[in-house]
């Protein structure tokens, strides 16, 4: 006996954002600048222009918190779920909040919307709402991503007999 379960999950995609550095990799990073601008800072200071060497300590801090934020940045993810009586898409921040959004998917339309310049938008739409997902993906991705779920889709809305 062949039972249809209408619970069961038909498709599953994580979506994250690339980061091509690690901590590690930050924290090498600030070093090779140190052993740079510490010598520098230093001559700044003996020809007598001291007061350079607080900016260039500010600019490394800034430095460091922009990119400990930028892989911060990285932990988004964005989960979509598909069975056979919806659609669930739950997003967590980097912060950590966590979002829930659910479609029917017989009445889900999957859009690339294409913007000004080199950007496209991937949107889930049905009964008037609208959600972008995958902001942090490039064109390409987005365009796969959304015929990956279109042909999930119309399997679902044209099943083939057993």
């Amino acid at each position: 006996m062949n039972a249809f379960d209408p619970d069961a999950c038909l498709f599953r995609a994580e979506l994250r954002p690339h980061r091509s550095s690690t901590l590690r990799g930050v924290h090498v990073f600030m070093w090779v600048l140190a052993v740079f601008w510490v010598p520098l800072s230093v001559l700044f200071i003996v020809i007598g222009a001291w007061p350079v060497f607080p900016f260039m300590g500010a600019e490394v801090l800034l430095l460091y918190a922009l990119l400990r934020l930028n892989l911060r940045r990285g932990r988004e993810v964005e989960t979509i779920a598909v069975t056979a009586r919806e659609l669930c898409v739950e997003r967590v921040s980097h912060w950590g909040k966590r979002d829930r959004w659910s479609f029917q998917p017989q009445w889900l339309q999957v859009l690339i919307e294409n913007r000004r310049g080199r950007h496209a938008d991937l949107l889930l739409r049905s009964h008037g709402r609208s959600l972008a997902i995958g902001r942090f993906l490039t064109v390409d991705e987005k365009v796969g991503v959304a015929e990956r779920l279109k042909r999930v889709l119309a399997d679902l809305r044209n099943p083939v007999p057993a």
